[in-house]
C-alpha cells in the first residue's frame, strides 16, 4: 500500500509528463488531489482532466472505440427490466427467477442488472462447467439476449472488452487498485500493459507506513491531540516499526465527539487551516448528524463532502411521496407525507393544511372497494358547498396522480410531471439547494428518455422504473462555505490531508465486502472460486497512511448500540482504552456552573452563548410587557374581548363544569386553548379515536333510550326483552350515519365498532333493569342551563335524566374509567381541593330549577357498571350532607372562576402541576420556570 510520502512525489514525478492521467478510487480523492497539487506545487494549475476517478477512466479508455458506445447503468436497468417483463408473459428464467415467481418478479430486477457486467466471467471455462444446470441455462440465455443487444444498437459491456491502450499516447496512474471493487474485471488487461502502472495495492510491495508526527503544527497542537497521533512513538520505544495510529476507544460515541471537537479547536487555534484538516465519519447512524450539531455550536467550519440518493432530498422525496398516493388507495399516512411537506413550494398549501385536517375528522383513512366499486373515502370527507375547494383540490390531485402512474413511456411521463408542477407547484420559490437536485431528478428522467428512444426499449412502469434510478442517484451538494471537511468512510480512501481523523470506525462501520454475484448462494460462490471479496482489511489500511498525522476512534457504546473494535487495529494491538475523565470535558458545563456559582467563568465562550447572554440583557433586564401568566389583564376593553367567545347573546358570561375544572387546573391554559383557541393543528391519529368512539356510544343510548321514551316514556324491565330486539337496528342507524355527524372513525373501524355498540347497549339495558325499573325518562342528552349570577349562566348536557322515587335523577356516560368515590367527597378543612365537579354542578343546576335530587350516576360502557355518587344506593360516595358539602364547594369554584374572569386572572395556579398534559409548554414556558 503506498506510504503517504509515496504519492505525492509519484504525482510530481508524473506531472512532468504531458500526457500522464492520474486514476483514483472516487471522485472524492481525485478532486482532492488536484486542489492538493495545485497548492503544493510544481504549478499552481492543473488540467482538471488529469486527475480523474477510476469510473471516469472506464469512460474515456472505452470510449477509445468510436465504432460502439459502452453500456451504462440507465441501459442495463432498462434491459433489465425487458428481460423481467419478457420472462412474466413467458417465462425462460427458472434459477435466477423461480418461474413460480414469474409475473412477480420487479424484485430481482436489480439482481439481474448487477449479473449484467459479469456474464464474461461466469461463461468464462474455469467457471461455467461447474454451474449447476438451471443457472447454467440461465446464464446462457441471458448471455445470448444481452449480445443480440448489444450488437442490434452498436453498444459493448466494458467489462467484456479487452482494453485498446496505446502506448504514447496517454499513460495511466492508479492509485489504491485494491480499494476499486470491479478491479479484478480489468486486472489482466491492465496489470502488465505497458501504458498503466498501478501505485499501491498492488501486492504488497509498498508497505504501510507509520504517521509522521513530524507534521504537527506545533506544541500547542502535540498536546492537544496527545494520544491520538500514530503510535510511532511507542514503536520506537520498543525498537519496533510502527504498525499503523491508534485506535482510541471511547465509553460513548458522545465522548468521542467531544474529544474530536476538542482535537480541531486546539488544530484551528494553532492556526491550521480548516483545508488541512479532514474528519471521515464511518457508518450512516445518527453520528455525523451530532457531530455537525457539535461543530456548529462550537463554532468549528464544516464542510460536508458527502452525498445521498436523489430521493433523499427533500426535492427528490416529492416524487417518491407522489408514487405512493395510489399504491396506498390514497391512504391519510400517504396524503399526510406529500400535502404536509413543507419543503415543497406548493401554490397553496393552507387548502392542502384543510384537506388533511378533514380527511382526520371524518376518518379517511383510504379509498376501498365495496362489491367491486371503489368508495373514494375523501370525496364523502370533502362534500358541501363549504369545502368546494378542497373538494376541487383532491380531484385534481387524484387524477394527475394517476395519469404519472399511467404514463406508458418516460416522454408521456414527463408531460404529466410538467402538468402536475403548473397546477401544483410554484417551482421558482424552491431553496437554490433543492432546485438543483430538483433539476437532477428531471435530468435522469431526460437520460431514461434519451436512452430508451435509442436502444428501443419502452419500460413497463415508466414512473417506477423512474423512481428506480433517482434511488440509485447520489446526488452530492455544493459547498457554498469552506471548512473542515466531513467525508463518508470508503469515498475519502486515498486522500492525504495534514491532520485526519477517523471517527465512529467501529468493526461493523469499517467492513465493506463486494458481493457481486448476489444469486449464488455460499458454497456455490466457494465452489466456482467466485466468493465475496472482503476489502475491509484493505481500507483500513490505506487509511492508516491517508495524512501526515492520523487518528482513529470508535466507541464501545455508539449511538446505534455496542460495538466492537475493528480486527484490523485490533490485531496489530493498535486499540488504546480512553477511560472515564481522560476524554475532554463538555464545554459548555463551565457556563452552567459558573452560573450556579460553582467555577470561575469559562475561558471560551461561543457564538451561540454570546448570542444568548446577548438576548438576556436586550429582554433580561428591560421593562417587559405584560405577562398574563404572572399579571392581571388590568384593560378592561382587552378583558371584554376576551370573553367575547363565552357570552350569550345577552351578554352574559357562560359556564359549564368542564370551563370550571379546565380554569381551576390552570388559568393560562384556559386563556390558551378556551378564550383564544390556540390549540395547535394536530394531523395525527389514533387507530381508534377515543373522542370519537364515545360521541358513537352516546348517540347509540340516546337513541335506544330515545325509541323506550316513544314507546311508554317508562323504562320497565319486563319490556326489557322487546328493548334488546331493537339494539341490532339502532346501532346500524347510528353508525351508518357516521360521516354526517363528522368522526374521524373509518369505514373499517365502523364495522367492529358496531359490534362493540351492540354489545354496551345490550349491558346497559341489563344493568337498568337491576336499578331503574319503573322510572320515567325525563330528557336525553339536554343542555340545561340556569342563571348563575347577574353576569353570568351556567350550564352543561346531561347524558340522561329520569325521574324516581326521590326526585331527577343524572345519569353521565363514561367510556372507561370511573373516578374514585372520595373524588366527589369534600374536605371540611379544604373544599376547595374538591376533585370531581361536573356532577356536583349538575347537581347545582338542577337545584336552581327547584329540582329534588334523586340521584347521580356513573356508568362506565366498557364496564358496564354503575357508581352511585348520590342516592337512594347504600353503597352511594354522598349522602344528603355530602352532597350539599360537595354542591357547595363546586358552587364556590364556579364563582371564584368568574370572578377571576372579570378580574382578568388567568395567572398560573399556585402549585404548578400537570403540565405534561398541556398544549402550550412552547408558550407559557411554566416547565422551564418551574424545572
Amino acid at each position: 500500500m503506498a506510504s503517504t510520502r509515496s504519492i505525492f512525489p509519484t504525482i510530481e514525478e508524473g506531472l512532468s509528463r504531458a500526457n500522464t492521467v492520474f486514476v483514483f478510487p472516487s471522485e472524492v480523492a481525485a478532486a482532492f488531489w488536484r486542489a492538493e497539487t495545485a497548492r503544493r506545487g510544481p504549478t499552481r494549475a492543473v488540467r482538471v482532466d488529469r486527475f480523474i476517478s477510476w469510473d471516469t477512466f472506464k469512460e474515456q479508455v472505452l470510449q477509445e472505440r468510436a465504432d460502439l458506445v459502452p453500456v451504462n447503468r440507465t441501459t442495463r436497468m432498462l434491459f433489465a427490466d425487458a428481460v423481467i417483463s419478457e420472462n412474466a408473459d413467458r417465462p425462460f428464467l427458472s434459477r435466477i427467477v423461480d418461474t413460480r415467481y414469474a409475473g412477480e418478479a420487479d424484485a430481482f430486477a436489480s439482481d439481474i442488472e448487477s449479473l449484467l457486467p459479469t456474464l464474461a466471467t461466469l461463461t468464462s471455462a474455469d467457471v461455467y462447467g461447474g454451474l449447476e444446470p438451471r443457472l447454467r441455462s440461465d446464464v446462457d440465455e441471458l448471455s445470448r439476449r444481452y449480445r443480440g443487444f448489444l450488437d442490434a444498437h452498436g453498444l459493448f459491456e466494458p467489462a467484456w472488452e479487452v482494453q485498446r491502450l496505446e502506448p504514447g499516447r496517454r499513460e495511466y496512474v492508479i492509485f489504491h487498485p485494491r480499494l476499486i471493487t470491479d478491479f479484478a474485471e480489468f486486472e489482466p488487461s491492465l496489470r502488465d500493459h505497458p501504458a498503466v502502472q498501478l501505485a499501491g495495492g498492488d501486492g504488497g510491495s509498498v508497505g504501510v507506513a507509520a504517521a509522521d508526527a513530524g507534521g504537527a503544527a506545533g506544541a500547542g497542537v502535540e498536546s492537544a491531540v496527545a494520544g491520538a497521533v500514530s503510535a510511532g512513538a511507542a514503536a520506537a520505544e520498543r525498537e519496533e516499526p510502527a504498525a499503523g495510529p491508534v485506535m482510541r476507544e471511547y465509553e460513548t460515541s458522545r465522548a468521542e465527539i467531544r474529544d474530536l471537537c476538542a482535537h480541531l479547536e486546539a488544530l484551528l487555534d494553532d492556526g491550521v487551516g480548516p483545508r488541512d484538516i479532514a474528519v471521515t465519519v464511518c457508518g450512516a447512524d445518527a453520528f455525523l448528524t451530532y457531530l455537525e450539531d457539535a461543530c456548529r455550536r462550537r463554532s468549528i467550519p464544516t464542510s460536508l463532502r458527502a452525498g445521498k440518493p436523489l430521493t433523499s432530498y427533500p426535492a427528490g422525496r416529492l416524487f417518491e411521496n407522489l408514487r405512493a398516493l395510489p399504491q396506498t388507495d390514497y391512504g391519510l399516512d400517504a396524503m399526510q407525507a406529500l400535502l404536509l411537506d413543507r419543503a415543497v413550494p406548493w401554490t397553496d398549501p393552507e387548502v392542502m393544511r384543510r384537506v388533511i385536517r378533514l380527511g382526520i375528522e371524518r376518518g379517511c383513512l383510504r379509498n376501498y372497494r365495496d362489491e367491486g366499486r371503489e368508495q373514494d373515502v375523501w370525496l364523502s370527507a370533502l362534500g358541501g358547498e363549504r369545502h368546494r375547494g378542497e373538494r376541487g383540490l383532491y380531484g385534481r390531485l387524484k387524477a394527475q396522480t394517476r395519469a404519472l402512474t399511467a404514463a406508458d413511456s418516460f416522454s408521456r411521463l414527463r408531460s404529466a410531471l410538467y402538468e402536475f408542477f403548473g397546477t401544483f407547484l410554484d417551482t421558482g420559490a424552491w431553496s437554490r439547494t433543492q432546485l438543483r437536485v430538483f433539476q437532477s431528478c428531471l435530468d435522469v428522467l431526460s437520460d431514461l428518455i434519451d436512452t430508451s428512444e435509442r436502444v428501443g426499449l419502452v419500460p413497463r412502469r415508466p414512473f417506477d422504473l423512474w423512481l428506480q434510478a433517482l434511488r440509485s442517484r447520489v446526488y452530492v451538494p455544493r459547498e457554498a462555505a469552506a471548512g473542515i471537511a466531513l467525508y463518508p468512510y470508503r469515498v475519502a480512501a486515498g486522500i492525504e490531508p495534514q491532520y485526519h481523523f477517523l471517527v465512529n470506525a467501529s468493526h461493523s462501520r469499517m467492513r465493506l465486502v463486494h458481493a457481486p454475484y448476489g444469486f449464488l448462494r455460499d458454497d456455490e460462490k466457494e465452489r466456482l472460486g467466485l466468493t465475496d471479496t472482503d476489502l475491509s482489511d484493505d481500507y483500513a489500511a490505506a487509511y492508516a497512511v491517508s495524512g501526515s498525522s492520523v487518528a482513529a476512534s470508535y466507541s464501545r457504546e455508539s449511538f446505534s448500540g455496542p460495538d466492537l473494535p475493528p480486527s484490523w487495529f485490533a490485531e496489530r494491538g493498535l486499540v488504546q482504552e480512553v477511560r472515564r475523565g481522560e476524554a475532554a470535558p463538555d464545554p459548555f458545563d463551565a457556563e452552567r456552573s459558573y452560573f450556579n456559582a460553582e467555577e470561575e467563568p469559562p475561558v471560551r465562550v461561543y457564538r451561540d452563548q454570546l448570542r444568548g447572554l446577548a438576548h438576556m440583557g436586550a429582554t433580561g433586564f428591560t421593562a417587559r410587557r405584560p405577562d398574563w401568566s404572572r399579571t392581571l389583564v388590568d384593560d378592561d376593553t382587552l378583558r371584554d374581548r376576551l370573553h367575547a367567545s363565552r357570552r350569550t347573546d345577552e351578554g352574559r358570561i357562560r359556564l359549564s363544569p368542564s370551563d370550571v375544572g379546565s380554569y381551576r387546573h390552570c388559568p393560562f391554559g384556559y386563556l390558551m386553548g378556551t378564550l383564544l383557541r390556540l390549540d395547535p393543528d394536530v394531523y395525527t391519529r389514533a387507530a381508534r379515536a377515543a373522542a370519537d368512539a364515545g360521541r358513537t356510544y352516546h348517540r347509540g343510548f340516546e337513541r335506544l333510550y330515545k325509541r323506550i321514551l316513544e314507546h311508554s316514556g317508562v323504562f320497565r324491565r319486563a319490556e326489557v326483552e322487546l328493548y334488546h330486539q331493537w339494539v341490532e337496528a339502532t346501532a346500524a342507524e347510528v353508525t351508518e350515519e357516521w360521516a354526517l355527524w363528522r368522526t374521524s372513525l373509518s369505514p373499517a373501524e365502523i364495522v367492529s365498532l358496531r359490534v362493540r355498540l351492540e354489545e354496551s347497549m345490550h349491558t346497559l339495558l341489563e344493568a337498568d333493569a337491576e336499578r331503574f325499573d319503573g322510572w320515567q325518562i325525563e330528557v336525553l342528552e339536554r343542555y340545561e342551563w340556569v342563571y348563575f349570577e347577574e353576569d353570568a349562566v351556567l350550564g352543561g348536557f346531561m347524558d340522561r335524566r329520569m325521574v324516581g322515587p326521590g326526585g331527577a335523577v343524572v345519569i353521565d356516560y363514561k367510556k372507561n374509567r370511573l373516578p374514585r368515590k372520595k373524588a366527589f367527597r369534600v374536605d371540611p378543612e379544604d373544599p376547595s381541593q374538591l376533585e370531581e365537579l361536573q356532577l356536583p354542578l349538575y347537581a347545582e343546576i338542577l337545584t336552581r330549577l327547584d329540582r329534588r335530587i334523586g340521584g347521580l350516576y356513573l356508568y362506565s360502557v366498557e364496564k358496564g357498571s354503575y357508581l352511585s355518587v348520590f342516592g337512594e344506593d347504600e353503597k352511594a360516595a354522598l349522602d344528603e350532607e355530602g352532597l350539599e358539602a360537595s354542591r357547595e364547594a363546586a358552587r364556590q369554584a364556579a364563582e371564584g372562576m368568574l370572578e377571576g374572569l372579570r378580574r382578568g386572572d388567568f395567572r398560573f395556579p399556585d402549585p404548578r402541576g400537570g403540565c405534561e398534559s398541556c398544549s402550550f409548554p412552547g408558550i407559557c414556558r411554566a416547565r422551564f420556570v418551574t424545572g
